[in-house]
């Protein structure tokens, strides 16, 4: 079968039709014996009340006559004498013939094949007595036996229930059977898998769609026993329904088609039970198990078993699945709990029924504790074994052999649960990796799962850093959507409560916002939906259609009332309301757009958009300006009531976006090569202009009346940026790396972004318009954090500036000198910042900014600063071989006092960093040459031992009683700070690594580098945690807050950004 399915609805009729064989031995009418026949096919004994149905006499269809069926075998039994009729035995059934000669096949026309596998063809076909299209199932089986079509069929027709195909009609013409159904387009589900694995979400709803079809069945005592992802079809709104119940088994009668020994089914997916041959012994909870496979390959993209036929088949019977998240670590755990009790080998192991499942379903769904409970690693070495007897028989003797010989198990527990802590920290570790994948992706629900594992009270005390930046970046989305794929277009109502989407699949979604649910589905009439527009006046919904029309909706929620239609003419692509909700704009990929009063939707103007087509449009908050941009870069701007040009401007590139601001002064473009550029409303001209490194920006529009907008790019993020500072406020990932399209409330507050990929994210955009990015317009070397939002940056220049993110507030405190780079420190403890000048001078400030005390330590050689964590020592690094210790209090006079000068080995480099450890009770000094030396505070001596290194050492940090080496080639190394012994050793960057920090009450590292990058980094065992992407260039600094919470760091482009893992 193609990926192009049939959903088949409603009942159906039997209407064999073959021509009365004249044979005199024909065995019809069958015998009768007292109140009951023998079936002449199978010779089972079937009483007289038993499976009564009614046919249509093949020389009158109007006359019905009263036949029965065995309920084996699915033979016709007569009841009553009926003139030139005779119902085929099993092997008396046609088969299909090998092509048709004609487009007319009984009383239908066949229009297109949909579809030809093993079972025969599927045809898309008008009936022509009833004046509709339908799907035809002309099926052509290989062996004579037909019985399994029409228990199909007999079994199909009693099942009536949303997530069940069911049958209009099966009948007989010209030798061939023939199965009539509705028609309806969409996918099996293996067509769905075979594009990826779909988010958790969707598969979570696309199982309680098929359980609940299965517990349906179920309840009428009858067993698919051959459920599949091909036996499973998707329709375009996302519902599952069951089809093809060709082996379903009867429960309330016994098994004489299938008898015990042979295999039914399809073997990936069968049972244990079946696969071994019993199937009498068959029941529900086989399909339950087949659910489990297809469960297991939804979440996982593999099934449980792999190998040949045979392999397979002994597998199923003998061996347990692997772990799913031993497959994939992102799997939540309560549904691989779910997924492997549907997989037990013994049926009395798994849920007892589809509504158990469902309930389990339900209740990871709120997010409550299933009752299922993963099986423990005791029970599996138990069923190990159990199929292992001699080997494991050999293992006990050893063990207890072990066991006799051990002094104690205290070693061994404490061994265990380092061991268990350090798999907690390792699986930690790979979710927040993966939480950030996510993300990335745009799939929010996938990345809260991974997240939402460590809420439990045995993992919660591993939440760090990392944990909390991604809660605080999750938590402004609302429940996403899908669509199902491309999306063209998606509006956002007044209050935004609501929006729409439309895309390929000819369907306008309406979706709540605060659930992710769909309120209403509006299918195109004639080609597909292209654009939307809610109306930000009174939320009139507006929808452009390929075939040139508009329909307009004055109330969404009612269904009943039909939508007013206007005649645009082309294939309608945009579609603008203007802020007033008085005008509407329509418009084509080619010629002139459309206004149109929204009171009485007549035509006010025409505006042409040149040769070259359009590609976007603005309108004015009042509807009196309009801006269109045409494929050949030509931008212009008209008055739409006079139809007179304002301006001309040739971009020099694509423009993709356009929005303007709600007064008409100004407009903003954003372009395929990522330049943002604003242009003046009445001249023209370019206000500003700048490269931003976003790379193709696919969409943007400007919050309410503030002079923020938000912009997608292809990159996957939503940017905020401030075009009157003509800066990035802010920025997060939304959609996929194929662009999107961009739906704003009329109060800016919500935000609705479609991807091309079909998933819809609606965003809280208020905590985005504070600004965590700030633009010094150089290159920042170095920034070090004074309070939380107060910031000391130092430029590639030498200049050094005080910033205050808060009040958006930058003011300089060393201007730019040719003498060098100037060196920053601070202490948040005592509230002070350290600057080293070019002229070799060091200054000591309080948190604003005011001189408290300098001191002269000489020029013409680098020079390094640190403060100690108490806030009670200030430690310079003059030259080579010199360092100088001054005791500090804040509080008295004088600030410094007690210089202490500390004399290094002798060495052939320059100092490059001094960091201090977590007690201040050692000082790591790192040299060029290779060498970190470690000076004893207390004692005032040099370590004798030193770490060594065949690269530079860049970047120290101490965390507890671990130092990170930053290593210029972009290792991390990290080592004991009391042995000396090495740890770990990371390649951390690609290219040269910057700088590392230690995270405050994370047990992490910070790195940044060449590549672009800030990773954090388990300090215990080095894993990756997360990788966080903002920087469009080089990163030079990073620090923490005294509390942990955020990071900030500084770049080649002159950006300061700050990363805030809590708000409160």
């Amino acid at each position: 079968m193609s990926p192009t399915a049939t959903k088949i609805r409603s009942s159906w009729r039997h209407r064999p039709g073959a021509t009365q064989n004249a044979a005199s031995d024909s065995p019809w009418p069958p015998k009768r014996h007292g109140m009951s026949s023998v079936c002449p096919n199978c010779k089972r004994t079937i009483a007289d009340e038993e499976t009564v149905i009614s046919v249509d006499d093949p020389e009158d269809r109007s006359v019905t006559k009263q036949v029965r069926t065995c309920p084996d075998c699915g033979a016709y039994l007569s009841l009553d004498q009926i003139d030139g009729l005779e119902f085929p035995t099993q092997a008396q059934f046609p088969t299909q013939a090998e092509s048709l000669t004609s487009d007319e096949f009984a009383h239908f026309r066949l229009i297109q094949m949909l579809g030809k596998g093993g079972f025969g063809t599927v045809w898309l076909a008008e009936d022509l007595q009833l004046d509709r299209q339908i799907a035809l199932k002309l099926p052509s089986f290989k062996r004579p036996d037909m019985g399994n079509l029409i228990r199909e069929a007999k079994t199909a027709a009693k099942l009536q229930h949303p997530n069940i195909v069911s049958i209009h009609q099966v009948g007989e013409s010209a030798g061939q059977v023939y199965i009539v159904c509705e028609y309806i387009k969409g996918m099996d589900l293996r067509a769905l898998l075979s594009k990826g694995t779909p988010p958790i979400a969707q598969s979570v709803e696309l199982l309680r769609g098929i359980a609940k079809g299965l517990q349906h069945a179920h309840e009428h005592n009858i067993v698919h026993r051959d459920m599949k992802p091909g036996n499973v079809l998707v329709d375009d709104a996302g519902t599952p329904l069951v089809t093809d119940f060709g082996l379903a088994k009867r429960i309330d009668i016994d098994e004489s088609i299938s008898s015990r020994g042979r295999i039914i089914g399809t073997v990936m997916y069968m049972a244990p039970e079946q696969a071994s041959g019993d199937s009498d012994q068959v029941d529900r909870r086989a399909d339950l198990y087949a659910l489990g496979v297809m469960m297991y390959e939804m979440l996982t993209g593999e099934r449980p078993y792999r190998g040949n036929v045979q392999a397979v088949l002994h597998d199923k019977v003998n061996e347990d699945p692997a772990p799913l998240r031993r497959l994939l670590p992102s799997v939540p755990r309560d549904l691989e709990t779910i997924c492997l009790k549907c997989l037990q080998r013994s049926p009395a192991r798994r849920y007892e029924s589809a509504g158990e499942f469902i309930a389990e379903l339900d209740r990871y769904t709120r997010g409550e504790p299933i009752e299922a409970r993963p099986v423990s690693s005791l029970e599996y070495a138990w069923r190990w074994c159990t199929r292992n007897r001699m080997v494991s028989g050999l293992a006990a003797l050893l063990f207890a052999s072990l066991i006799i010989g051990l002094a104690s198990t205290t070693t061994f527990w404490w061994q265990a649960t380092q061991q268990a802590e350090k798999a907690r920290r390792a699986l930690y570790a790979s979710r927040m990796a993966l939480a950030t994948y996510y993300l990335g992706r745009g799939d929010i629900t996938t990345a809260r799962s991974s997240l939402d594992e460590f809420l439990t009270p045995e993992l919660a005390h591993l939440r760090a850093f990392e944990w909390y930046y991604l809660d605080s970046q999750l938590r402004r989305f609302k429940p996403t959507a899908q669509h199902g794929n491309l999306i063209h277009d998606v509006a956002m109502s007044r209050e935004g409560d609501w929006y729409a989407s439309v895309g390929d699949d000819r369907n306008l979604r309406i979706w709540e916002t605060e659930t992710g649910k769909v309120l209403r589905e509006i299918p195109a009439r004639i080609g597909r939906w292209q654009a939307a527009a809610v109306s930000p006046r009174d939320n009139q919904l507006a929808a452009g259609s390929k075939d040139g029309s508009v329909y307009v909706w004055d109330a969404v929620g009612d269904a009943q009332r039909p939508p007013r239609v206007i005649q645009h003419g082309r294939g309608v692509s945009r579609l603008v309301y203007s802020q007033d909700g008085r005008r509407l704009f329509s418009a084509a990929d080619t010629g002139a757009v459309r206004v149109w009063d929204t009171k009485d939707f007549k035509l006010i103007s025409e505006i042409p958009t040149g040769k070259d087509g359009l590609v976007c449009l603005a309108v004015s908050a009042d509807g009196a300006t309009l801006v269109v941009v045409g494929s050949g870069g030509m931008i212009r701007a008209w008055e739409v009531d006079t139809r007179a040009k304002i301006c001309t401007i040739e971009a020099g590139q694509r423009v993709e976006a356009v929005a303007m601001r709600a007064d008409a002064s100004q407009f903003v473009t954003g372009s395929y090569s990522g330049m943002l550029a604003i242009f003046d409303t009445k001249t023209g001209s370019r206000r500003q202009e700048s490269d931003t490194d976003y790379g193709w920006i696919t969409d943007l529009d400007f919050l309410d009346d503030s002079p923020i907008i938000a912009l997608l790019t292809s990159g996957g993020e939503t940017v905020f940026f401030d075009t009157e500072e003509f800066s990035q406020r802010n920025m997060i990932s939304t959609h996929d790396r194929a662009g999107g399209r961009l739906a704003v409330s009329k109060d800016g507050r919500t935000l609705v972004v479609g991807s091309r990929n079909g998933m819809i994210a609606a965003i809280d955009s208020s905590d985005f318009r504070s600004s965590y990015v700030m633009n010094l317009g150089r290159p920042v070397r170095t920034v070090r954090v004074v309070s939380d939002r107060v910031f000391v940056a130092s430029g590639t220049d030498g200049s050094v500036q005080w910033m205050d993110l808060d009040k958006r507030a930058i003011r300089p405190l060393e201007p730019p000198s040719d003498a060098g780079v100037a060196e920053i420190a601070c202490s948040q403890t005592a509230a002070l910042i350290a600057i080293h000048r070019p002229n070799g001078q060091v200054d000591v400030l309080d948190a604003s900014g005011t001189p408290l005390r300098s001191i002269q330590v000489g020029a013409g050689y680098p020079v390094q600063i640190a403060f100690s964590n108490a806030g009670d020592r200030l430690l310079i690094a003059k030259n080579a071989t010199t360092l100088l210790m001054y005791d500090m209090d804040p509080d008295q006079e004088p600030l410094l006092s007690n210089r202490t000068t500390i004399t290094a080995p002798p060495s052939d480099g320059v100092i490059r960093d001094v960091c201090f450890s977590h007690d201040d009770s050692v000082v790591a000094v790192a040299w060029d040459e290779g060498h970190v030396r470690f000076f004893e505070t207390d004692s005032g001596q040099w370590r004798a031992k030193a770490l060594t290194f065949d690269d530079l050492p860049v970047s120290l940090a101490f965390q507890s009683d671990a130092l990170a080496v930053g290593l210029r080639d972009g290792d991390i190394a990290c080592f004991d700070s009391k042995s000396g012994k090495e740890r770990w050793r990371s390649k951390a960057h690609i290219g040269h690594l910057n700088m590392v920090v230690a995270i405050p009450g994370s047990a992490a590292f910070a790195s940044v580098g060449r590549d672009r990058s800030l990773y954090i980094w388990d300090a215990l065992s080095g894993d990756l945690r997360t990788g966080l992407l903002g920087h469009r260039h080089q990163v030079f600094s990073v620090d923490a807050t005294a509390d942990g919470n955020a990071l900030v760091t500084s770049g080649l482009k002159g950006d300061v950004r700050l990363w805030a893992s809590r708000e409160d």
